[in-house]
This record gives C-alpha cells, sequence and structure tokens, in this order.
C-alpha cells in the first residue's frame, strides 16, 4: 500500500511479532554492503570473508538474475516519492544508521532481496573490476549479523574504506 501511494514521507517500520520480523531477523544475508548509482550497484564494503570481491566492483548479477531482474523485483515493494526512482535507491543502498560505531548496521539491499527475492544460503554473484572491466563470478556465503561485524573488520579488502569512515566518524564527533 504505502509503495502504491508514492508518499515517501509515509512509513511502516514495526516489523516485531510479525512473518516480516522473522524473515528480517533469518540468520543469512547478502554479504555486499551496496551503494547505488542510478539502477546500478557499487560494493562499499565486504561482509565476508572472499578477498576477491573489493570495495568499488560493480554488482551485475546475483544467483543467475541479472541487477535489473533483481530490482524489478524489489523496487515495486518500495516507498518513493512520486514517479522518481532516487528515494527507493537510497534506501537500498547503505543508511545512516549504518555508519554509527558499534552498530553492525544493515544495508536495505539485503532486507529487500531476502523479502522480494529469496533467501538462499549462498549467492553466486557476479561483479565487474573497475579497473580492468573483467567480470568474475564468486560463490559469496550469506553471513549472520554478528559474523558480517567481524568479518568486515577482517576482510583486508576494506582496510581504506574503514579508515575513511573512523576518519568521519572522529571529524564529526560521532
Amino acid at each position: 500500500v504505502l509503495a502504491a501511494i508514492k508518499d515517501g514521507h509515509s512509513h511502516f517500520t514495526n516489523y516485531q511479532g510479525d512473518e516480516i520480523s522473522t524473515l528480517l531477523d533469518s540468520p543469512k544475508q547478502f554479504p555486499l554492503v551496496l551503494t547505488f548509482e542510478a539502477t546500478r550497484a557499487f560494493v562499499v564494503l565486504n561482509q565476508g570473508l572472499d578477498e576477491r570481491v573489493k570495495p568499488g566492483m560493480e554488482v551485475l548479477g546475483i544467483n543467475g538474475q541479472s541487477l535489473a531482474e533483481i530490482l524489478q523485483r524489489i523496487l515495486p515493494n518500495l516507498a518513493q516519492d512520486g514517479d522518481g526512482r532516487t528515494y527507493q535507491m537510497y534506501q537500498l543502498g547503505i543508511s545512516r544508521g549504518f555508519f554509527q560505531q558499534g552498530r553492525p548496521g544493515r544495508a536495505g539491499f539485503s532486507e529487500a532481496y531476502r523479502l522480494y527475492v529469496g533467501n538462499p544460503l549462498r549467492f553466486r554473484t557476479t561483479v565487474r573490476d573497475p579497473r580492468t572491466r573483467k567480470s568474475v563470478e564468486v560463490d559469496l556465503a550469506g553471513v549472520t549479523p554478528a559474523e558480517a561485524a567481524v568479518y568486515v573488520e577482517q576482510n583486508q579488502v576494506n582496510r581504506d574504506v574503514l579508515t575513511g569512515l573512523r576518519t568521519l566518524r572522529a571529524v564529526m564527533g560521532a
């Protein structure tokens, strides 16, 4: 209903005690934190242990579906402002709360993927390296929120991004 009225100021977030809450709290999630530029998705952080997927890589598809096909299933279910997609793409990316210190943070894409596409334990993900323009398919294990909080720090591919985030927090006093 909220997606259909196209008013980005209308929200419903009380998921406690219902079927959506159970799905949102499922034990595994997509291990990549993404940001969106139009309808293209880029890795911000890798919350898994596979070091082949680095921040800056573009996600082209997951489990045999192109990103465009995945978005066709997700976007009709997200609140939006009018007919624009900007707010929806923002919801799928990293949220402000994601950057708060001490919070593992969930990105909207992993939750939307579980709700509207599927809840697999593994994610056969096609990514493209921006430097070489070569695509590679990697089999990524889903991670629990607790694992994600630990792995994001352990995975060396995140080192520069995490250093930048710590600097930003220090400057902003967060």
